[in-house]
């Protein structure tokens, strides 16, 4: 596997966990075997009539209660079938919440390459003035009203394209709010820091945060639109 470089590694030099010579980059492919129980599956998922996040949060609130429920929203239920990163160890998986300044999220978050390149004009066009979210929040705020998911990678990232050996952070949930970041933030639309929810896998990781420890900086939050 190649090792590549990723345009983050000349910005940021400290990072907050030191790599470990034991451990392999993190798996980003989306091929990676699912860790995630078969049980924690939302009824219907991927179909029209999907059981809603209150009766699925219902059953697991107890098993996942390491967790926010806006991680368990955003990311476990809504993207049970889509998401590339179930290889995720979910019952290892520590947190804390951060504000990050819109260049450390655009500079140092790493995007898988199948997401696509940020456009954005393109972005800009699709999201501007548009009723749905992220676009509402983002236009009125400039920032956005459910905090994007960001994996400490201290071992770097392994794509289908090579190892990026360098990336320190990688973006597990959150893209699209992160592409009109990026099309605000080239007009100078946007808000200076955001709120993140930094995770980490084991011990040796983030200090654990519980979600009444969860502050709302801003107004914004209140928004719990999905």
């Amino acid at each position: 596997m190649e090792n590549l470089t990723y345009s983050a590694d000349l910005i940021r030099a400290l990072v907050d966990i030191p790599p470990n010579s034991h451990r392999e980059a993190f798996d980003a492919t989306g091929y990676a075997a699912s860790a995630w129980p078969d049980s924690l599956k939302p009824i219907g998922a991927g179909a029209a009539q999907c059981e809603s996040f209150e009766e699925w949060w219902n059953r697991h609130k107890i098993t996942l209660a390491h967790l926010h429920p806006m991680m368990a929203e955003q990311w476990i239920y809504r993207h049970w079938i889509w998401s590339p990163y179930r290889n995720l160890p979910l019952d290892q998986l520590v947190w804390r919440q951060e504000s990050w300044k819109t260049r450390r999220i655009l500079e140092e978050a790493f995007r898988r390459p199948q997401f696509g390149m940020l456009q954005p004009a393109f972005d800009y066009e699709v999201f501007h003035g548009k009723y749905f979210e992220p676009a509402r929040s983002m236009d009125q705020t400039g920032t956005w009203n459910y905090p994007i998911m960001v994996l400490s990678t201290p071992n770097g990232v392994k794509t289908t394209r090579g190892v990026f050996a360098q990336v320190r952070y990688c973006l597990i949930e959150g893209h699209q709010r992160v592409r009109y970041l990026n099309a605000l933030s080239a007009r100078g639309e946007c808000a200076g820091e955001h709120c993140v929810f930094l995770l980490s896998i084991g011990e040796r990781g983030l200090p654990h945060s519980t979600p009444s420890s969860v502050h709302k900086p801003a107004s914004h939050w209140s928004a719990m639109s999905a």
